[in-house]
């Protein structure tokens, strides 16, 4: 039992085997009457054994064991009130000692003999002599291991103390011990050896005070020991020997490869050193070191403190080495400052001499730590080594308690010194109020720690969410593995358990220490929607961590069920925020990656948000999606990159507009440590995700254009039955003077119905039904005040055109007529298709796609007219619903023989047959009936307008009533109701809310009719 999860002959012999060997005994019912465990390990141990078995429920009739060099003798009071007997009798077979046991009562009755084996035993009095001799021997030791464990050290410990791992792994007791030392001397940096830490003890505590017994045990040895196994030497080392030198040698040598039980094992606080496991690793001239960070003083207690909470004061705080070069944030000033290094024994020449580089080149020698004649191979480099050696700082001259009576040969001593420093008043005050300052509110929260001023990291009780906020220190993509790992959290465990989730020296593959991606490993979305982009950012980019802002509690929820669903180590790097994107914007500029959904912004709230971005670090890339941001050029501070087409997921395509922020590029982001506060969603009861409103100004002009249009129509002419040629731009009739009027009307109502479908199924590549749930009344009606304009303007320019190129004998006339059409008109064009889309009007994108757009008129014009020639002479119409019929076929086939053209990506790229069956096919059907179907009612739309011009008071009747509807339905608003709010919250919130708010709890509704508020 020396270690945890030693095996003889293929069995693991440790304390949990053995309480598990217990417990299959008793589940087996077998009847024994005596149980005896026997151990070869130290007497702290054994007691840890007897503790282990009683917790478990089960007993032990006796411990016997060896190991100690000295005789032991206790009976230990059981639960059950019996005894178990602990006899250690390893005095080098000068003794044996008798158990004898009677088995006929309730409990086994024991009784204990010690018979002295020494040379002439038949004296009774040497016998005698030899007994006292031993006698005193075990008291020496056995009596002030009893004085030690009464006085307590002021620790208290919670989880798992494994010192017994310390030869083969970290564990958190020994960083413990490590912290403790280097706090006690006040270095930056402390490395330490395995060999020196004895208990090999392994037990989880629920909560327990440890007192000086605990130092006693791991550290069995005279604080003036003459091989200074109680001591720590001090040096003053330039950050620049300590990355380049030191921990390639260290890492080479001790942590590259390491054997098992390996009492050389080197452990460290203040720094997190990460290395390659490679298994060239231990190579000559290798350095396997992948990157180093500086955390000073954040190592505490065997935990890790967030290094912005004060506990490291350098200015060489944070990482230092990555990737084979120092960080970009390190001058030659850092490089160059004297860092306080303390080590144990690795100085001594006698043993480490002969090395010749790493600790020693960099003046870890201490000549005075053993004679001269035990220098061994050291000898030599002894001798020539010309450097000052032991140095102590400024803050460490004053440290009396820990000052040995003779400095350069034994340093400090630690031992008083950790005691000195757990019993300086601050400590003492703390640990006498249980609930210790206001930042520490229970004392629940000294969790493998002494007492401290401020609250560490949990280490024992650390979360997933801690994990996320650590992920930053570490380079290897294995560590959040590692850590889910310690946490208990699902993930397959490679090691055992240490409770340890936040390692020091960290070996992984070298695969693990992949560069980060483009340079950027962190995204922040703005109004993300349910998280399709941060979700995919996660499992696209390795440890890609991703933050997602949105405002639609209803989105949010359907964000967080679905990442709930991911992989649990994705579920690590994704974060999601609930709540308005403009409260989190201080903290936008540290971002590396910002996407912007411009669609979803208000236009009150583009101008503040570009604001923000303005504030983002150099070297920050920002892509809106859907707008641009403020200026063409690019805001005040931003670099405009480049505009292309993002295609979402089921909205059909979209332009982005990237921006960059001029300057160094930054690799590292700590919004993160920002968004993992804004994780948790905030217990709001009642959440707006209510649709923008309108004021209804936008309906009251639109009737009010048609009111005029009607009062002012005129009566002569009709309505030409081929109503679809003007909308297509072709000739009006020549006998219709007043034709382009009505026509134009006709067309802008058409218009405004379809072109915001036809525009969302073939731009932005919805389905039918997300593009029919888009397009709402008040959609069309504001769309109206578009396409009636520019109609009017249309329709008399086409008309112009074509009656100019009728006095000319120009043989391609439609070629001219389609050219100066396009070239006049396509501004009207593209203003009324961005006013359908919602999308931001620029003059500079007016003449957007001139090229392609004249060419597929061009196209579009002869294939009409090839098509309409062909069809009706093929099927030969002969009532008007026929014609109408055929009149929407040519549509359909003239407009599925432009569309795959003359688009910016190459054609075998673009074209994609099941992509092109559905846009262009749903597209031309829609064009296609619609015209149809407008051919079809033209007479009776010319009816009907002849009747209103009759009936003037019916058709301000009429007029009137829809727009008191418009205007009802306008201002109408959605309130979502969190399913978690009483409806008692719901009535006290409805007596606040406008006249006519809908409320949903659930899956169920409540209207409140509230017609006078």
């Amino acid at each position: 039992m020396n270690w945890a999860g030693k095996k003889i002959n293929g069995s693991v012999r440790d304390i949990p085997a053995a309480v598990d060997i217990l417990r299959m005994w008793e589940a087996k019912r077998l009847g024994c009457s005596l149980r005896v465990a026997m151990t070869h390990t130290r007497t702290g141990n054994d007691l840890n054994l007897f503790r282990a078995v009683e917790h478990s429920g089960l007993h032990l009739d006796a411990i016997v064991g060896g190991n100690d060099h000295y005789i032991a003798f206790g009976k230990l009071k059981r639960r059950d009130n019996g005894t178990t007997f602990l006899v250690k009798a390893g005095a080098d077979a000068r003794i044996v000692a008798s158990l004898q046991f009677d088995l006929s009562g309730r409990l086994p009755a024991g009784s204990l003999s010690v018979v002295p084996v020494v040379a002439g035993c038949a004296r009774r009095e040497s016998g005698r002599t030899w007994l006292d001799r031993a006698q005193r021997l075990f008291s020496e030791y056995a009596a002030k291991a009893d004085e030690a464990d009464s006085r307590p050290l002021h620790i208290t410990y919670q989880g798992l103390y494994d010192t017994s791992s310390v030869r083969d792994m970290e564990s958190r007791a020994v960083n413990m011990w490590l912290d403790l030392m280097r706090e006690s001397i006040t270095a930056e940096v402390l490395f330490f050896q395995a060999g020196l830490i004895r208990q090999d003890m392994r037990q989880v505590f629920e909560r327990h005070p440890l007192t000086h017994l605990f130092l006693l045990e791991e550290f069995p040895w005279a604080d003036t020991d003459a091989d200074a196994r109680s001591s720590l030497f001090p040096f003053q080392i330039s950050l620049s020997d300590l990355v380049l030198t030191t921990l390639p040698f260290v890492a080479r040598r001790y942590w590259c490869k390491a054997p098992f039980n390996d009492a050389n094992r080197v452990h460290v606080s203040g720094f997190i050193i990460e290395m390659t496991r490679e298994d060239s690793c231990d190579a000559a001239g290798q350095n396997p070191i992948m990157s180093a960070t500086f955390v000073g003083g954040c190592h505490r207690g065997g935990a890790l403190l967030p290094l912005d909470s004060g506990c490291c004061t350098s200015s060489l705080c944070g990482r230092v080495w990555m990737d084979g070069a120092w960080d970009a944030r390190v001058t030659a000033g850092m490089k160059s400052h004297q860092l306080s290094v303390a080590t144990g024994q690795f100085c001594a020449p006698s043993k480490y001499g002969s090395h010749g580089e790493g600790f020693h080149v960099v003046g870890m020698l201490c000549r005075d730590a053993e004679p001269e004649e035990n220098w061994g191979s050291g000898r030599e480099f002894a001798k020539h080594f010309g450097q000052a050696s032991v140095q102590v700082s400024e803050k460490q001259s004053l440290l009396s308690a820990a000052n040995a009576s003779s400095f350069p040969r034994l340093g400090f001593l630690f031992k008083p010194a950790i005691v000195a420093m757990l019993q300086q008043p601050q400590h003492a005050d703390l640990l006498a109020n249980p609930q210790g300052p206001r930042s520490q509110q229970c004392d629940d929260m000294l969790l493998g720690v002494f007492s401290l001023p401020f609250r560490p990291v949990g280490v024992g009780a650390e979360v997933l969410e801690e994990l996320v906020l650590w992920q930053l220190i570490y380079s290897a993509q294995t560590f959040t593995h590692h850590c889910k790992c310690q946490l208990r959290q699902g993930a397959e465990c490679s090691t055992e358990w240490t409770d340890n989730p936040y390692p020091r020296l960290y070996a992984a593959p070298a695969a693990a220490f992949a560069a980060r991606f483009c340079g950027v490993s962190a995204l922040l979305h703005l109004s993300s929607g349910v998280a399709r982009v941060v979700a995919a950012w996660a499992l696209l980019v390795p440890r890609g961590m991703a933050c997602g802002i949105e405002r639609c509690a209803a989105h949010h929820e359907a964000a967080v069920t679905a990442v709930e669903k991911m992989d649990p180590e994705v579920q690590s790097r994704v974060l999601l925020h609930n709540g308005n994107l403009l409260d989190s914007q201080n903290d936008w500029h540290q971002a590396s990656t910002i996407l912007v959904s411009g669609e979803a912004l208000e236009d009150s709230h583009v101008a503040r948000v570009t604001t923000g971005l303005e504030r983002t670090q150099p070297g920050t890339r920002i892509a809106s999606i859907g707008r641009p941001l403020g200026d063409p050029n690019g805001p005040l501070g931003l670099q405009f990159v480049r505009q292309v087409v993002y295609r979402t997921v089921g909205s059909g395509n979209a332009p982005v507009f990237i921006y960059r922020k001029p300057g160094e590029e930054i690799l590292e982001s700590s919004i993160w440590l920002r968004c993992l506060a804004l994780h948790y969603r905030a217990k709001v009861n009642v959440h707006a995700c209510q649709a923008r409103r309108s004021n209804g100004l936008g309906a009251l002009l639109l009737f009010t254009a048609v009111y005029m249009v009607l009062d002012l129509w005129t009566s002569t002419g009709a309505l030409p039955r081929d109503l679809a040629l003007a909308v297509a731009d072709d000739a009006p009739q020549e006998d219709a003077s007043a034709f382009f009027t009505k026509a134009a009307l006709v067309a802008a109502i058409l218009s405004a119905m379809c072109e915001p479908l036809v525009n969302r199924l073939l731009v932005k590549r919805m389905t039918v039904a997300q593009a029919y749930s888009e397009v709402t009344f008040s959609l069309v009606a504001n769309f109206f005040l578009t396409t009636f304009p520019t109609n009017m303007l249309k329709f008399p320019v086409f008309e112009i055109i074509n009656r100019a190129m009728m006095f000319t004998d120009l043989s391609p006339g439609g070629l001219i007529s389609g050219w100066l059409f396009c070239t006049i008109m396509l501004p009207v064009t593209n203003y009324r298709f961005r006013k359908s889309m919602g999308w931001e009007i620029k003059a500079s994108l007016l003449y957007q796609a001139y090229v392609p757009t004249v060419a597929r008129d061009i196209i579009y014009g002869w294939a009409r007219g090839l098509a309409n020639t062909y069809l009706q002479d093929t099927i030969a119409p002969t009532t008007f619903t026929h014609k109408a019929m055929v009149f929407g076929l040519t549509i359909w086939v003239s407009c599925s023989s432009a569309a795959p053209l003359f688009l910016k990506l190459p054609f075998n790229i673009y074209f994609k047959p099941i992509n092109y069956a559905r846009s262009t096919g749903i597209g031309s059907s829609i064009m296609g009936i619609a015209l149809m179907f407008g051919m079809l009612v033209t007479p009776y739309a010319e009816d009907a307008f002849a009747y209103m011009k009759e009936h003037t008071a019916l058709a301000l009747g009429i007029v009137a009533v829809l727009i008191v509807a418009i205007v009802m339905v306008d201002t109408w608003g959605v309130h979502e109701v969190h399913s978690a709010t009483s409806v008692r919250d719901v009535m006290q919130f409805s007596e606040r809310a406008k006249p006519g708010i809908e409320f949903s709890i659930g899956n169920k509704m409540l209207v409140f009719a509230k017609c006078q508020g």
